[in-house]
């Protein structure tokens, strides 16, 4: 005999398209959990889904967001009485199981990690590395979303002879690029605001609460909900993400002066430890028995 679950968490809105024919053979609790929101999207699919997610919410019995902000924009959208829950997209506690302390040889490791694609100033990091000294490395752990980017990124690393400064690594397994995360000294984590995930992303971002697993200090944009996390954590720093030159003078400074470097440090561990750690976020969902 199958025992049916007592929970059926459904992730995106795509599965939405059949909450109906789901609730005719499932009686338990459904949990939508919704990673990205975008309701301005001209893609006719993104259109569809959007409808039904609007359609069929009020039928869940527990809703989850990874942005405060993105909750709020989805109940000013519908005009429906929803609750919703925010949950950070962390790690657990003892993800890492080693960290490592400050670099002690010479090369600075700077790590990215995320898709290869554009939103998420890739081309300008990669240009910063121009106005780095020669031991400072960057390396990118990500899936291609976009070729022609991913080619004009190999051109511009070309173009400016740093093609020894910046290592690629396509679909690596989660234990490489672990391992590359734990060994470097800064996180970085650029998001053009192109788009309503990117427009809210503190909470929301793999990469950034990746880094704070880490104990990584984190490099972020200058946008204000960036600037109002760094001041609130004190474990980052903010740039313009279109200006190279000023990445390299951000990234150098912070990894030069080894007072900010550390308070940066430890900072990045206390928000993973007190606030953004998968034990910490699930604690806020009740329980269903």
């Amino acid at each position: 005999m199958i025992k049916k679950p007592d929970i059926f968490i459904i992730f995106n809105n795509y599965p939405l398209v059949i909450i109906y024919l789901i609730k005719l053979f499932y009686k338990g609790k459904l949990i939508y959990h919704n990673f990205d929101h975008e309701p301005f999207s001209k893609k006719k699919i993104i259109k569809i889904l959007n409808f039904i997610e609007k359609q069929v919410i009020q039928d869940l019995d527990k809703v989850i967001f990874s942005n405060q902000k993105r909750a709020d924009l989805l109940k000013k959208i519908i005009r429906k009485k929803v609750n919703i829950d925010i949950v950070y997209n962390c790690l657990p506690i003892n993800f890492f199981k080693k960290k490592n302390n400050f670099n002690k040889i010479k090369n600075i490791n700077i790590f990215r990690i995320g898709s290869i694609g554009p939103g998420h100033g890739l081309m300008s990091l990669i240009k910063s590395f121009k106005y780095l000294p020669d031991n400072y490395n960057l390396i990118i752990c990500g899936i291609i979303v976009d070729k022609n980017f991913h080619k004009n990124l190999l051109n511009i690393i070309n173009k400016n002879k740093i093609k020894k400064k910046i290592n690629i690594f396509i679909s690596v397994p989660q234990k490489v690029w672990m391992q590359k995360m734990i060994n470097s000294d800064l996180g970085v984590a650029f998001y053009e605001p192109v788009n309503t995930s990117h427009r809210h992303m503190v909470g929301a971002s793999q990469k950034i609460n990746s880094y704070l697993a880490a104990g990584l200090p984190i490099i972020l944009s200058n946008e204000k909900q960036f600037k109002l996390f760094s001041k609130k954590y004190g474990c980052s720093v903010n740039t313009d993400i279109n200006n190279p030159k000023e990445i390299a003078k951000k990234i150098k400074h912070t990894i030069s002066n080894k007072l900010i470097f550390n308070r940066l440090k430890i900072k990045s561990e206390l928000a993973f430890k007190s606030q953004f750690n998968f034990e910490k976020q699930i604690n806020k969902i009740e329980y269903y028995s």
